[in-house]
C-alpha cells in the first residue's frame, strides 16, 4: 500500500491525506469529512479510462453497495460525480486488507482462521439474502478494521452479480470472473457451473492461505494454474491442523464442484456452526432448551445421551460467555468499585501512582474505541513519543491476544500500561485525554481478564495431575484460544 501526502486529486467536501491504492482505472484515497471531521475512504474513478464493460460493473457495484449494510460488508456512504471522476465514499477501515495481514504473520492460528471465516461467511449469508455472488472474494477485497476487535469487510463489488433465474444466460458469454488464483476450476475452464458453488472454492482458498501462508496451488502462471487443475494436483494440507479445518478445506477446495460443500451444508459445519455463533435471544433459548433435555436425560441415567446434550448447549452458550469477556461486562454486576479494586491489583507492580489513573479509567463504563477511534488518537498521539510508543505496544499485545499467546500478550500489556497510565496522569483534559481513557481502561480489562484466565489455567494443570489424561501444552493453548478468540 502505498502512502502520498500530497495526492492530486480534490474531493469537494473532502481533505484527502494518503493514497491508499491504485487499481487500473481508479484510486482509492484516505480523506476526512470537512463536515463531521469523520474518516473515509474515496474511491476515485477516472471516466477517460473507463471501458463500457467496466462503466457497466461501476454501476452495478453503485447499485450493489446502495441495498448493503452489514457488520462484514464494507458499507458505503455517498456517491457522486463531477466531469472527470466518479467518486464513491466508502467507511474507511484502518487495518488494511487481509493479504497484508497474512502477508505479515505468514501463518494465521486456526482460532482466528476460525473467528475470520465466521465473519465471513456471515457476510456472504447476508449477501445471498440480497440474492447477490461475489464471484471475485480474494484477501485483496477483504478489508479489516482494528477496533474493540478485528472486524473483516467484504468488498470491491464490480464483479458481482444478482442471483435469478436467467443468471447462466447473463454469465455464458462473458468468460472467467475473478482473480485466478481464487477462481473456482469450472470458471477458469469456461465450464457450465452453479453460480452458487463459485464463492465457496474462493473461500476455500482464501481459508487455505490464511492457515498456511501460501495458495494451494501457487503455480505462477495462468496456463500452469489450468493445467495443474487439469491433472486435479492433490493440494497438501497441515496435517498439524484440527480435524474440523482439515475436513473443511477438501470440502471447499473440491475439483468436482459435484463434490463441493453447498452454502447451507457450509453453515452447520463443525468448524463453522454459524447456528451457535450469534449470541441472540433465540440462540440463547435454544441454549436453555438444550440443558433442560440435558438434565432430563441425566436424571434418566442416559448418561452418554446427556452428556451429548449438553455439549450441544454448551455450544449455544458459548458466544455469550465470549461476548460478556470481550464487552467486560462483569463492571455491571460488580459496580465500579469493585473495578477499580481489580485493576489496581493488576497495575501495582507496574507504576507507583496508580490511584488517580485508576480512578480516571476505572469510573468510566465500559466504552469501547471505534475503529476510527483508534486510528485517531494514533495520530493525535505523534507529537508524545511515549504516548506513540506505548499504543504500539498496545495495539501488539492485542496482535499477541489475537493469536492465543497469552503470557507474551500479558507482558506487552504491562509494558504498554506502564509507559501510558504515567502520560494519562498527566494529560490535560481535552479529546486525546479522553480517548486514551477509554484505551487505557480497555487494555486494563484486558490484561486482567487474561491474568485471571492464566491462573485458573494453572490450577487446573494442578487438580489434573493425577488425572488419566491430562491436556498437552497446545491443547491448553487452544482451548484458552477459544475462550478468548473474541475478547480483540
Amino acid at each position: 500500500m502505498s502512502a502520498n501526502s500530497n495526492p492530486s486529486v480534490r474531493v469537494e467536501g473532502f481533505i484527502i491525506t494518503d493514497k491508499l491504492g491504485t487499481g487500473s482505472y481508479a484510486s482509492v484515497y484516505k480523506a476526512y469529512d470537512k463536515v463531521s471531521n469523520k474518516e473515509v475512504a474515496v474511491k476515485c474513478i477516472d471516466k477517460r479510462e473507463v471501458t463500457k464493460n467496466q462503466a457497466d460493473s461501476i454501476i452495478r457495484e453503485i447499485q450493489i453497495l446502495k441495498m448493503l449494510e452489514h457488520p462484514y460488508v464494507a458499507k458505503m456512504i455517498d456517491f457522486f460525480w463531477d466531469d472527470r471522476y466518479v467518486y464513491i465514499v466508502l467507511e474507511y477501515c484502518n487495518g488494511g486488507d487481509l493479504s497484508m495481514f497474512i502477508k505479515e504473520k505468514r501463518r494465521i492460528p486456526e482460532m482466528v482462521c476460525k473467528k475470520f471465516m465466521i465473519q465471513l461467511v456471515e457476510g456472504l449469508k447476508y449477501l445471498r439474502s440480497k440474492d447477490i455472488y461475489h464471484y471475485d472474494l480474494k484477501p485483496q477485497n477483504i478489508l479489516i478494521n482494528r477496533g474493540s476487535e478485528l472486524a473483516l469487510k467484504i468488498s470491491d463489488f464490480g464483479l458481482s452479480l444478482f442471483a435469478h433465474k436467467n443468471l447462466e444466460n447473463d454469465i455464458a458469454g462473458v468468460g472467467p470472473r475473478g482473480s485466478p488464483s481464487y477462481m473456482a476450476p469450472e470458471v477458469l475452464n469456461c465450464d457450465n457451473y452453479d453460480p452458487s458453488l463459485i464463492d465457496l472454492w474462493s473461500l476455500g482458498v482464501i481459508l487455505y492461505e490464511c492457515l498456511h501462508g501460501k495458495l494451494p496451488l501457487p503455480q505462477r502462471t495462468v496456463a500452469g494454474l489450468v493445467e495443474a487443475i487439469r491433472k486435479c494436483t492433490p493440494i497438501k494440507i497441515d496435517s498439524r491442523l484440527s480435524m474440523d479445518s482439515k475436513n473443511l478445506l477438501r470440502q471447499l477446495l473440491s475439483y468436482d464442484p459435484k463434490g463441493r460443500i453447498t452454502f447451507e451444508q457450509l453453515l452447520k459445519h463443525p468448524f463453522i456452526e454459524l447456528d451457535y455463533t450469534p449470541p441472540t435471544e433465540d440462540t440463547y433459548t435454544n441454549a436453555i432448551r438444550a440443558a433442560r433435555d440435558a438434565v432430563r436425560s441425566d436424571y434418566e441415567k442416559d448418561y452418554h445421551g446427556a452428556f451429548n446434550k449438553y455439549c450441544h448447549a454448551l455450544k449455544y452458550m458459548v458466544p455469550f460467555v465470549t461476548k460478556e469477556i470481550a464487552g467486560a461486562s462483569k463492571s455491571k454486576e460488580e459496580g465500579v468499585e469493585d473495578e477499580e479494586k481489580t485493576e489496581e491489583t493488576l497495575t501495582q507492580p507496574v507504576v507507583d501512582d496508580l490511584d488517580e489513573a485508576s480512578s480516571v479509567a476505572g469510573k468510566r463504563k465500559h466504552v469501547h474505541l471505534t475503529g476510527e477511534q483508534v486510528g485517531l488518537l494514533k495520530t493525535m498521539a505523534k507529537p508524545t513519543p511515549k504516548m506513540y510508543d506505548g499504543l504500539d505496544v498496545g495495539y501488539s499485545a492485542q496482535m499477541y491476544l489475537c493469536e492465543g499467546k497469552y503470557r507474551e500478550a500479558i507482558d506487552k500489556f504491562m509494558l504498554a500500561l506502564s509507559l501510558l497510565i504515567p502520560v494519562l496522569r498527566k494529560e490535560p483534559c481535552g479529546k486525546r485525554r479522553e480517548l486514551l481513557t477509554i484505551q487505557v481502561k480497555e487494555w486494563l480489562d484486558q490484561a486482567e481478564s487474561i491474568k485471571t484466565l492464566l491462573k485458573a489455567n494453572d490450577e487446573l494443570q494442578q487438580l489434573d495431575t493425577n488425572s488419566p489424561h491430562r491436556p498437552s501444552s497446545e491443547d491448553e493453548e487452544n482451548n484458552m484460544a477459544y475462550d478468548f478468540c473474541r475478547i480483540i
